[in-house]
């Protein structure tokens, strides 16, 4: 018989006045944890209050820690008597202190005036109330990203400039423990 394996989802919201450089949201499998996380999907809904000149990058990317500050959050269960997340496995909203990033981001969204880049959807382009949806890990048949005890992935802005400079973002995070 093969062990279920447990699923959890991170949902958070970064309000407006997001600079360029910071960090979103950092999930980690810290040293002890005696399980290996795989994330499934990542999911990032960028929605600016109007269509303006402007350009923002979010980048998924593989990290050596969680950083420090931000607020703690604790990740959903899909199944309320699954096995309850390690203690070790951390995410953290905003971390004022951010850990360092490694290697080439595993997938990237950029969003500008009239354009955009990124592998899944754009989802409307109302002049007033402009919306895109972005899965940043593009195949669901793909192998999951493997995060083993010391890995753990970030969110990061990585440049918002122009009108509106301050984007409402939503992410969405779906990954098992075993």
């Amino acid at each position: 018989m093969v062990a279920r394996q447990a699923t959890f989802a991170i949902s958070v919201n970064v309000p407006t006045g997001v600079s360029s450089g910071a960090s979103l949201v950092t999930l980690f499998n810290g040293s002890g944890s005696g399980v290996t996380v795989s994330v499934m999907s990542v999911q990032v809904n960028y929605q600016a209050a109007s269509q303006g000149a402007f350009s923002t990058e979010v980048q998924l990317r593989q990290t050596t820690g969680v950083g420090t500050g931000g607020t703690s959050y604790t990740p959903i269960p899909f199944n309320s008597t699954s096995t309850s997340l390690p203690s070790q496995v951390s995410v953290v909203t905003s971390p004022t202190s951010q850990s360092t990033r490694t290697g080439n981001p595993y997938g990237k969204a950029t969003v500008s005036t009239g354009f955009y880049t990124a592998t899944d959807v754009y989802v409307s382009t109302s002049s007033s109330d402009p919306t895109y949806l972005f899965n940043m890990i593009p195949d669901v048949e793909m192998s999951p990203i493997v995060l083993n005890t010391t890995q753990g992935i970030s969110v990061d802005m990585v440049g918002n400039t122009g009108t509106p400079p301050l984007p409402n973002i939503d992410i969405t995070i779906i990954f098992t423990i075993s």
